[in-house]
């Protein structure tokens, strides 16, 4: 995946230094790709909004179990 992926989405600029971008999904659930544009993404991580430390990178985790997981 590329930053080019996601250009057609609505995101929001919440990085300082590095580009990190966020992605509003629901209610439930978010996505921060960081990195340099120039560059692949460093990350791709699906995370829930409470806990931001449960999360997995979208380019090598189980996204269906994890929303299964965690969906409210």
């Amino acid at each position: 995946m590329t930053w080019s992926d996601f250009e057609q989405y609505e995101s929001k600029d919440v990085g300082s230094g590095l580009y990190i971008y966020f992605y509003d999904i629901d209610d439930t659930f978010g996505l921060w790709i960081g990195g340099v544009p120039s560059d692949k993404p460093m990350y791709m991580r699906l995370a829930t909004k409470t806990d931001m430390d449960n999360a997995i990178d979208i380019r090598t985790g189980d996204v269906k179990a994890f929303i299964k997981e965690n969906k409210k």
